[in-house]
């Protein structure tokens, strides 16, 4: 708006003076000429503003969903962490009895006497042939 009221006042000027009115042209061009490069550098300033708000905006989302993803990770880790701790526990219930020298020590002699009570069994049974024989 101002720019349109000091152009026409200056055109006011330039029509009621003859003795300077070539130079008076040539400075309205200039300031012409000054008046568009200033609107398109304003014009590229407000697109690049709009481009940086964009930007900022994006990178604000991406924080927020990688702050949720970590957030999720850490909660599956410790998921996994318990699961494993879980597993763990169940199969060291059987591997410390089969490591166990005590537990392994009670096997051996249960199974030397289930050994002993077979053998002696044997030996008191007489085969089938043997005994329709007699």
């Amino acid at each position: 708006l101002r720019y349109i009221v000091y152009r026409s006042a200056f055109n006011k000027v330039i029509g009621r003076t003859t003795a300077f009115k070539r130079l008076l042209l040539i400075i309205k061009s200039e300031y012409d000429n000054i008046i568009r490069q200033l609107k398109r550098r304003e014009k590229a300033e407000e697109s690049e503003q709009s481009v940086v708000n964009t930007c900022q905006r994006l990178a604000a989302e991406l924080n927020e969903r990688t702050t949720i993803l970590q957030t999720h990770g850490v909660e599956l880790q410790e998921d996994i962490r318990t699961h494993r701790s879980i597993n763990l526990e169940s199969l060291m219930k059987g591997l410390s009895e089969s490591e166990d020298p005590d537990v392994l020590q009670k096997h051996l002699k249960d199974l030397e006497i289930q050994k002993a009570l077979l053998m002696d069994y044997r030996s008191q049974a007489v085969p089938l042939e043997v005994q329709t024989k007699l």
